[in-house]
């Protein structure tokens, strides 16, 4: 998730379910925007663990690009 150019929105980075575990959690009234879609194979991403496993570890992902912003006030006056 990438920040908007004009009104950027940053979520808060916290740990609630463990110590390992990242939790991104961002303002209700931030709004997200989608930029790109793209299809890829897993094996594009890491060839290293889809070339151990063979072609049947070998499945299609969906790369979605958001944007996210805060824009709340323009929002409410349009509305």
């Amino acid at each position: 998730i990438k920040q908007d150019d004009a009104a950027p929105c940053y979520p808060k980075h916290m740990m609630l379910r463990g110590s390992n575990v990242d939790d991104t959690l961002f303002p209700l009234d931030a709004l997200f925007r989608i930029n790109r879609i793209n299809k890829t194979i897993s094996s594009d991403l890491d060839p290293e663990t889809c070339g151990r496993h063979g072609a049947s570890s070998r499945w299609p992902v969906m790369i979605i690009e958001v944007a996210s912003c805060a824009r709340f006030l323009e929002v409410s006056e349009l509305l």
